[in-house]
């Protein structure tokens, strides 16, 4: 499957900046998301949504390798071995 993004890195930017009060993160355990800082937020957000390394470094305008970084920290943090997991504890 190839995945691309429909907009821009500049567009991704403003979109991903705006995101966190544009949209309504319900879905979140607020209790689960507190032990993260808020760029691991944001990244976990883009991951909920299917975003691969690349289109979140993209949209985050970060390298791959801190993307990958980043990603562990969440793991790491949130005391899971896989994306999904991570989604699914704070989801539920």
């Amino acid at each position: 499957m190839n995945r691309r993004s429909l907009l821009g890195a500049a567009a991704a930017t403003v979109v991903v900046a705006a995101w966190p009060r544009a949209t309504s993160a319900a879905w979140l355990r607020p209790d689960r998301l507190a032990v993260l800082p808020p760029r691991y937020r944001q990244l976990l957000g883009l991951m909920a949504q299917g975003m691969t390394n690349q289109e979140i470094g993209a949209a985050l305008v970060l390298s791959q390798s801190t993307v990958r970084h980043h990603i562990q920290a969440v793991l790491v943090t949130l005391n899971v071995g896989t994306r999904a997991a991570a989604i699914r504890l704070v989801r539920t």
